[in-house]
């Protein structure tokens, strides 16, 4: 689950926000299975997922380009 929440963050500091979807879905659905599996609280899982959420949702839509 670390890994990707890390993969996650990694994707989220490139500013690419098409790039960055397919990672949070992904993401959101190990720390769901994470919860069914005992290793996070729900409340927990809730609060990663929030702020995920928020990070991504913070994204401008277009990509920012690339200093020359």
């Amino acid at each position: 689950m670390r890994h990707q929440v890390r993969a996650l963050r990694r994707a989220l500091a490139a500013g690419d926000k098409a790039a960055a979807e397919p990672v949070l879905r992904e993401t959101i659905g190990v720390i769901d299975r994470s919860v069914q599996k005992g290793v996070l609280t729900r409340n927990t899982a809730t609060r990663y997922k929030s702020r995920l959420s928020v990070r991504f949702n913070a994204l401008p839509s277009a990509p920012i380009p690339a200093a020359p």
